[in-house]
């Protein structure tokens, strides 16, 4: 048995203190298992790991149903592993089966971080008013306090890219499981990764400019000075670049002008309005 302080073991005798008074504090998730149940035993690692994890964001309390009978048949537990969330006294959501981390993570979530997204919208205030050292002191402490949350992550990230402190924003991705690495807001961080290193052997701006000049339909031109106008932060010059280069020839370069677009979309992220824009003038390019 975990020697976690954030798992305990409940029974007939501490199972109002371990759950009922302690939701009243954090989020209690309560594991009914048993030995003989071979999907409870694929469970508990995640459960386990998702608690120490989570640093005290929730308490996980393990019910083992063959020696704690009279708690199993007050709840209603009919099939295992059933896991039941608790918050103030009460169980407010649950979950059979043995779910992949994964949907764990996103069981959890709804009912363990809200806190998390009001955070990051205050980091987000502080960058737009400007208080970018303010926003990345506060990211460092709660990097700190949740490691691996990647929102927070994926913020600190973005203000090392801002930056142009490319070494350590990869080193806050490269610390992330791969599954992380899949979720939109680091998507974001490695599509701007692979923009940013486009421009690194390109020629300078204004002999792309003067060769596009000459020759319209120089479209190697148009892909390296939109990775150029990427890398100084002009991005519609750099999406009109590509945009021109689907219209012209839409083979070129295995489709480059198509797809680093869509990295750029990936890079921005879907709400941006350039994006919407963008995409609906790919669409129509495309049509």
């Amino acid at each position: 048995m975990s020697q976690s302080p954030h798992v305990s073991v409940a029974t007939q005798e501490n199972f109002v203190q371990v759950v009922i008074e302690k939701s009243k504090e954090v989020p209690v998730l309560v594991d009914f298992w048993a030995d003989w149940c071979a999907p409870c035993k694929n469970l508990m690692p995640i459960l386990a790991k998702l608690a120490d994890e989570y640093g005290g964001k929730f308490h996980l309390a393990k019910v083992n149903t063959d020696e704690q009978q009279g708690i199993a048949m007050h709840f209603g537990i009919r099939s295992l592993p059933t896991v039941k969330l608790f918050k103030d006294g009460q169980p407010v959501d649950e979950f059979t089966g043995a779910l992949p981390e994964q949907a764990v993570r996103q069981f959890l979530d709804h009912h363990v971080r809200d806190e998390v997204e009001a955070f990051v919208e205050q980091i987000d205030q502080l960058v737009a008013e400007g208080r970018v050292d303010d926003a990345k002191n506060a990211l460092e402490q709660a990097a700190a306090q949740l490691p691996g949350d990647v929102r927070i992550v994926s913020r600190l990230a973005k203000l090392a890219l801002d930056d142009g402190d490319t070494d350590a924003a990869r080193a806050l991705v490269d610390g992330l499981d791969d599954d992380k690495r899949e979720t939109p807001e680091i998507k974001s961080i490695l599509a701007r990764f692979a923009l940013a290193e486009r421009a690194t052997d390109a020629p300078g701006e204004e002999a792309l400019r003067a060769a596009i000049e000459a020759n319209p339909d120089d479209l190697k031109a148009r892909d390296q000075l939109s990775a150029v106008l990427y890398a100084r932060g002009d991005i519609e010059e750099a999406m009109q670049q590509l945009l021109e280069i689907v219209r012209r020839d839409r083979e070129y370069g295995e489709d480059t002008g198509r797809t680093q677009l869509i990295k750029m979309f990936e890079a921005l992220g879907s709400a941006d309005p350039l994006v919407k824009r963008y995409r609906r003038q790919l669409s129509i390019a495309l049509s």
